[in-house]
């Protein structure tokens, strides 16, 4: 879909508002799990089970190549040098097109803030790795 918007001379950003209201359906259903799971008091222990499972997924099946994948007390922290989705969208001369993906997590994120803090460093979409921090609210208190 984006190699098709892209050949009809859509923008960046309107290809990428084209494919957000696309799943707009979808995402209101993830937006109200994540305010649901926000409530919760153990909210950074479901976010750091959802970051060590995928991150565990993610070596298995190659997907992305992690330079460095941190999990101390009350943080999570990684970097990532070689993603397949980035990949694939440079293949295709999009690359900045795969920033779609990236926004995922930043989506996500923004719904939960009560216990967790997000800090996106950079990302592979527009520059040379994906440095990410999860943080557990109640140990930046400390």
């Amino acid at each position: 879909m984006c190699l098709e918007l892209k050949q009809n001379d859509y923008s960046d950003n309107e290809i990428i508002d084209i494919v957000n209201s696309g799943f707009a359906k979808l995402r209101k259903a993830f937006i109200l799990l994540e305010k649901i799971i926000d409530s919760l008091p153990f909210a950074y222990a479901i976010a750091k089970k959802w970051n060590v499972s995928d991150h565990k997924n993610r070596v298995k099946d190659c997907s992305i190549a992690y330079d460095y994948f941190k999990v101390s007390d009350g943080k999570i922290e990684y970097c990532i040098s070689k993603c397949m989705y980035v990949e694939m969208f440079e293949h295709y001369g999009i690359r900045s097109l795969c920033k779609i993906f990236c926004m995922t997590d930043e989506t996500a994120y923004s719904n939960l803030t009560k216990h967790v803090e997000f800090v996106r460093h950079s990302d592979l979409s527009s520059g040379n790795c994906c440095h990410d921090e999860v943080i557990d609210k109640k140990y930046m208190r400390k």
